[in-house]
């Protein structure tokens, strides 16, 4: 995005500035080289530049409101705005999309938080967590019994948490869910 030059890379740095600004809980990463807003490790939104145009993505944009009718797409989560100039974009519309993939995406993480919270009461004591997949293994030396928010781990195929139900060293096992 910063590499593409003239109007477009102006555009779409432009609004990915805009997601940046939602609150103090957006984070940044590069997800398939394209800019991506996340809160925790949840996408909202992404943006890219393009040969003759830019996409302001929502990772969740077939579920949100869209009274102006500016997203493009059929697949069944994702969709995007296609600005190809400053003038092309409707400013108002696509900040209110932009804010309002925002909003959803923090509901989203708050309530799969709670439910987390319900299904995963906090220890009693540390235990001992590791993390598997395919095949490679990383140790997490403990995890705290102060009452925090649950740790989401999402990119892994096992969890292995030791001391947690029991007094000995057995793993209980558990597929990510």
């Amino acid at each position: 995005m910063k590499t593409h030059t003239g109007d477009l890379g102006i555009i779409a740095q432009h609004w990915f500035e805009v997601m940046r600004k939602c609150g103090d809980d957006v984070r940044e990463l590069l997800h398939d080289e394209h800019p991506t807003a996340c809160i925790a490790d949840a996408a909202f939104g992404y943006v890219n530049a393009f040969k003759a145009h830019v996409n302001v993505g929502f990772f969740r944009g077939a579920e949100i409101a869209d009274p102006e009718g500016l997203l493009e797409g059929t697949g069944k989560f994702m969709r995007h705005v296609k600005p190809r100039s400053h003038r092309d974009v409707n400013v108002t519309a696509l900040s209110k999309l932009i804010d309002t993939a925002y909003t959803d995406m923090k509901e989203r993480v708050r309530a799969e938080l709670q439910r987390a919270r319900s299904c995963y009461p906090p220890p009693t004591r540390p235990i001992q967590v590791q993390l598997r997949a395919g095949g490679s293994a990383i140790s997490v030396s403990e995890i705290s019994t102060r009452n925090e928010a649950p740790i989401l781990i999402p990119h892994f195929d096992t969890v292995l948490i030791f001391g947690a139900q029991s007094s000995k060293s057995q793993p209980t096992v558990g597929p990510k869910s």
